[in-house]
């Protein structure tokens, strides 16, 4: 039987959010075929394990005392428990399933710690991740391909807070008013918000930076539709979802609309959209991922006014592992999940037969040409 780790919490703002998928994913992994362990991060950091973490009421009012304290060590494909202040080696990992939303965990970092382990991974890598999480990068990504994303000023704080008047004004001649502006790493719809003026814009931009330090103010569309798209891999072929278009309430998905308001109940699949762009749609979701080499399950966001499509995002940790855009219900999640993990592990096998040892002979070069300031005095 294989060890599956389910890591999700973590320091971030979509803390909440991931322990919905986490728990999720958890209690969806066929348990018949795998010993499915969990390792929840909290605010502060630690890692914990425990049976308690299946159960979300678990978090309502969290408390460790029931838990062990867990954590991955570079070079070690196992977990290790903190047991009489030493840490031991507790149980190999075969494959680790990333369930946390945000900083930390969706941007690259944990996938950077996972294969510095060797640990198989069911989901994006390092590059994948980083890149997606920060929104000016996959923009550029997305043009460099020939797909077209709404017009945007890219703002570092340190630059604003020295030409503020410049990009005040780029963005009101250039742009236009009005504009959605947005933390550039950030998920959940948090930190962001509309302008329709210069003293609207500044406010605006204070608000993202409390999130991060580099932000996108972006056109704000006003009569588009906001339409998702998941892929895949299963075997050699990206599998790609059906078109969803979530509730539009306001002028963009807010927080609430994502996971207060009961908006699954609304989304509609397939989306309210002609095959065209539909098809469109799709193949720019399979241009992206095959282009950037994206392993797990993602969700792309796109933005539709008239009949031009727009890159808007990628997510490589969707809310729910975007179960829903390829699976009739809750119950064919368990077998989703298993071709992730299978995935996972097939391409771990692949990397471990390229080769990692090259023997160019430079150390005993470099001693015998006099590399003298290298030896001990």
């Amino acid at each position: 039987m294989q060890n599956i780790l389910i890591i999700f919490g973590g320091k971030s703002v979509e803390h909440e959010i991931s322990i919905i998928t986490g728990v999720l994913a958890l209690n969806s992994t066929n348990r018949e075929k795998y010993n499915v362990i969990p390792a929840y991060i909290d605010r502060s950091g630690i890692w914990y394990t425990g049976e308690e973490l299946f159960n979300v009421e678990t978090f309502k009012d969290f408390k460790n005392n029931k838990l062990k304290v867990i954590t991955l060590i570079s070079g070690r494909n196992e977990l290790f428990i903190l047991k009489d202040k030493k840490l031991k080696p507790f149980i190999t990992i075969d494959c680790v399933l990333n369930c946390c939303h945000g900083a930390s965990g969706e941007d690259g970092s944990l996938s950077g710690l996972i294969k510095l382990c060797g640990i198989a991974s069911a989901s994006p890598d390092v590059c994948a991740s980083a890149v997606a999480m920060d929104k000016s990068v996959s923009k550029l990504i997305a043009k460099a391909i020939a797909i077209k994303t709404v017009p945007a000023l890219k703002i570092c704080k340190c630059d604003y807070e020295k030409r503020k008047r410049i990009a005040d004004k780029y963005i009101a001649e250039k742009i236009l008013f009005p504009v959605i502006v947005k933390p550039s790493r950030l998920g959940s719809s948090i930190g962001i918000s509309t302008a329709n003026c210069i003293e609207s814009l500044e406010k605006a931009i204070d608000l993202a930076f409390l999130y991060d330090e580099i932000i996108l103010v972006e056109k704000l569309l006003l009569n588009k539709k906001e339409i998702n798209c998941a892929a895949y891999w299963d075997g050699d072929e990206v599998i790609v979802s059906e078109c969803e278009q979530p509730p539009l309430k306001t002028e963009f998905l807010t927080f609430e609309d994502k996971y207060l308001s009961g908006g699954n109940k609304e989304r509609k699949t397939p989306a309210r959209i002609s095959k065209k762009l539909s098809d469109r749609i799709k193949s720019a979701t399979k241009q992206i991922y095959k282009r950037l080499n994206i392993k797990g399950i993602i969700r792309m966001d796109f933005l539709i006014e008239g009949e031009e499509v727009y890159f808007n995002e990628i997510n490589t940790v969707p809310g729910s592992l975007a179960y829903y855009l390829f699976c009739n219900d809750i119950k064919e999640m368990k077998g989703l999940i298993d071709k992730l993990l299978q995935e996972g592990i097939k391409q771990r096998q692949k990397e471990d037969e390229l080769l990692t040892d090259y023997t160019g002979q430079v150390l005993s070069n470099l001693t015998r040409n006099g590399g003298k300031c290298l030896k001990k005095r």
